[in-house]
């Protein structure tokens, strides 16, 4: 079936799946104590722009840049003790 679909639709529905597994994985954190329960899904996708736009203009200077900025976010993303 994905073979027929042309490239723009796989994309879309492979973006959706991943939006809908990544919510499910956020609540069951947020459900557990361990996720802010002010971030949304939308905060994970700025996480991972940022983090693309860092790996790319660190690429030769710092390639592990990147990594750190991911740390820093997800611990400010962690729910207080």
């Amino acid at each position: 079936m994905l073979a027929r679909m042309s490239t723009a639709r796989v994309n879309v529905r492979l973006c959706a799946h991943a939006i809908g597994a990544s919510r499910e994985i956020m609540d069951r954190a947020r459900d557990e104590g361990l996720l802010r329960a002010e971030v949304t899904d939308d905060d994970l996708l700025h996480v991972f722009a940022a983090s693309a736009a860092i790996a790319r203009a660190t690429e030769t200077s710092d390639p592990g840049a990147w990594r750190r900025h991911v740390a820093f976010v997800l611990d400010g993303f962690r729910a207080p003790e």
